[in-house]
Protein backbone atom coordinates (compact mmCIF):
# COMPACT_ATOMS: atom_id res chain seq x y z
CA UNK A 1 0.00 0.00 0.00
CA UNK A 2 1.46 3.40 -0.84
CA UNK A 3 2.09 5.25 2.48
CA UNK A 4 -0.29 8.14 0.97
CA UNK A 5 -3.07 5.58 0.92
CA UNK A 6 -2.09 4.42 4.10
CA UNK A 7 -1.69 7.31 6.17
CA UNK A 8 -5.28 8.38 4.44
CA UNK A 9 -7.11 5.07 5.73
CA UNK A 10 -5.51 5.86 9.11
CA UNK A 11 -7.43 9.18 9.30
CA UNK A 12 -10.09 7.63 8.76
CA UNK A 13 -9.79 5.07 11.60
CA UNK A 14 -8.92 8.22 13.77
CA UNK A 15 -11.84 10.02 12.36
CA UNK A 16 -14.14 6.64 13.15
CA UNK A 17 -12.68 6.73 16.73
CA UNK A 18 -13.82 10.51 16.88
CA UNK A 19 -16.96 9.85 15.44
CA UNK A 20 -17.37 7.07 18.56
CA UNK A 21 -16.18 9.32 21.04
CA UNK A 22 -18.95 11.91 19.92
CA UNK A 23 -21.82 9.49 20.37
CA UNK A 24 -20.91 8.19 23.67
CA UNK A 25 -20.57 11.74 25.01
CA UNK A 26 -23.91 12.24 23.32
CA UNK A 27 -25.20 9.39 24.95
CA UNK A 28 -23.29 10.70 28.63
CA UNK A 29 -25.96 13.96 27.95
CA UNK A 30 -22.92 15.88 29.61
CA UNK A 31 -22.87 19.21 27.95
CA UNK A 32 -19.31 20.23 28.26
CA UNK A 33 -17.96 16.52 27.08
CA UNK A 34 -20.46 16.92 23.94
CA UNK A 35 -19.35 20.43 23.17
CA UNK A 36 -15.27 19.30 23.54
CA UNK A 37 -16.57 15.88 21.31
CA UNK A 38 -18.24 17.66 19.13
CA UNK A 39 -15.08 20.74 18.59
CA UNK A 40 -12.49 17.72 18.00
CA UNK A 41 -14.97 15.97 15.63
CA UNK A 42 -15.67 18.94 13.68
CA UNK A 43 -11.73 20.20 13.65
CA UNK A 44 -10.50 17.10 12.68
CA UNK A 45 -12.69 16.55 9.73
CA UNK A 46 -12.99 20.18 8.75
CA UNK A 47 -8.76 19.78 8.48
CA UNK A 48 -9.13 16.18 6.90
CA UNK A 49 -11.43 17.40 4.47
CA UNK A 50 -9.48 20.42 3.34
CA UNK A 51 -6.36 18.04 3.34
CA UNK A 52 -8.18 15.99 0.41
CA UNK A 53 -9.72 18.77 -1.06
CA UNK A 54 -5.95 20.60 -1.85
CA UNK A 55 -3.90 17.81 -2.58
CA UNK A 56 -5.34 14.89 -3.26
CA UNK A 57 -8.53 15.34 -5.47
CA UNK A 58 -6.22 17.48 -7.66
CA UNK A 59 -3.92 13.97 -8.80
CA UNK A 60 -7.27 12.32 -9.94
CA UNK A 61 -9.66 14.88 -10.80
CA UNK A 62 -8.34 14.88 -14.33
CA UNK A 63 -8.86 10.79 -14.92
CA UNK A 64 -11.55 10.67 -12.31
CA UNK A 65 -13.35 14.35 -12.93
CA UNK A 66 -17.25 13.06 -12.47
CA UNK A 67 -16.43 10.95 -8.65
CA UNK A 68 -13.94 13.92 -7.69
CA UNK A 69 -16.71 16.57 -8.31
CA UNK A 70 -19.21 14.06 -6.29
CA UNK A 71 -16.47 13.62 -3.56
CA UNK A 72 -16.10 17.58 -3.26
CA UNK A 73 -20.25 18.43 -3.66
CA UNK A 74 -20.41 15.31 -0.61
CA UNK A 75 -17.87 17.32 1.29
CA UNK A 76 -19.87 20.97 0.98
CA UNK A 77 -23.24 19.31 1.74
CA UNK A 78 -21.04 17.49 4.68
CA UNK A 79 -19.54 20.78 5.96
CA UNK A 80 -22.62 22.80 5.82
CA UNK A 81 -24.32 20.06 8.09
CA UNK A 82 -21.65 20.13 10.63
CA UNK A 83 -22.07 24.07 10.74
CA UNK A 84 -25.28 23.74 11.29
CA UNK A 85 -24.67 20.80 14.04
CA UNK A 86 -22.31 22.94 15.61
CA UNK A 87 -24.68 26.00 16.71
CA UNK A 88 -27.03 22.94 18.04
CA UNK A 89 -23.92 21.53 20.27
CA UNK A 90 -23.03 25.23 21.33
CA UNK A 91 -26.52 25.70 22.12
CA UNK A 92 -27.06 22.15 23.68
CA UNK A 93 -29.27 21.40 21.87
CA UNK A 94 -27.89 19.23 19.95
CA UNK A 95 -29.95 15.49 19.41
CA UNK A 96 -28.71 12.08 18.62
CA UNK A 97 -30.59 11.27 15.87
CA UNK A 98 -29.18 14.30 14.08
CA UNK A 99 -25.80 12.94 14.67
CA UNK A 100 -26.92 9.74 14.00
CA UNK A 101 -27.72 10.72 10.48
CA UNK A 102 -24.41 12.70 10.27
CA UNK A 103 -22.06 9.69 11.34
CA UNK A 104 -24.26 7.71 9.07
CA UNK A 105 -23.41 9.62 5.84
CA UNK A 106 -19.89 10.62 7.17
CA UNK A 107 -18.96 6.70 7.32
CA UNK A 108 -20.54 6.43 3.83
CA UNK A 109 -18.59 8.94 2.23
CA UNK A 110 -15.53 7.34 3.72
CA UNK A 111 -16.08 4.09 2.56
CA UNK A 112 -16.54 5.71 -0.96
CA UNK A 113 -13.35 6.82 -0.53
CA UNK A 114 -11.35 3.91 0.40
CA UNK A 115 -12.93 2.41 -2.64
CA UNK A 116 -12.47 4.94 -5.09
CA UNK A 117 -9.58 7.83 -4.56
CA UNK A 118 -7.89 6.14 -2.19
CA UNK A 119 -7.26 2.76 -4.55
CA UNK A 120 -6.42 5.09 -7.40
CA UNK A 121 -3.57 6.65 -5.66
CA UNK A 122 -1.75 3.52 -6.62
CA UNK A 123 -2.19 4.06 -9.78
CA UNK A 124 -1.42 8.12 -10.03
CA UNK A 125 2.09 8.04 -12.69
CA UNK A 126 3.65 11.12 -10.94
CA UNK A 127 5.75 9.42 -8.09
CA UNK A 128 6.58 13.04 -7.55
CA UNK A 129 3.13 14.28 -6.79
CA UNK A 130 2.31 11.43 -4.81
CA UNK A 131 5.82 12.02 -2.29
CA UNK A 132 4.32 15.69 -2.68
CA UNK A 133 0.87 14.89 -1.13
CA UNK A 134 2.78 12.54 1.57
CA UNK A 135 4.92 15.61 2.63
CA UNK A 136 1.12 17.12 2.81
CA UNK A 137 -0.51 15.09 4.69
CA UNK A 138 2.50 14.82 7.31
CA UNK A 139 2.49 18.36 7.69
CA UNK A 140 -1.54 17.91 8.06
CA UNK A 141 -1.12 15.43 10.85
CA UNK A 142 1.37 17.19 12.57
CA UNK A 143 -0.70 20.92 13.11
CA UNK A 144 1.44 22.66 10.60
CA UNK A 145 -0.84 22.94 7.81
Amino acid sequence: MHPARRHLTEDHARLEALFRALENALESGERSTVQRAWTEFESALSTHFAAEERWLFPLLVEEHAADVRELRAEHEKILKCIAEEGLEADLCTLEKETVDELLADLRAHAAREDRTVYAWLETVREPGKLEELVAALVKKASGIV
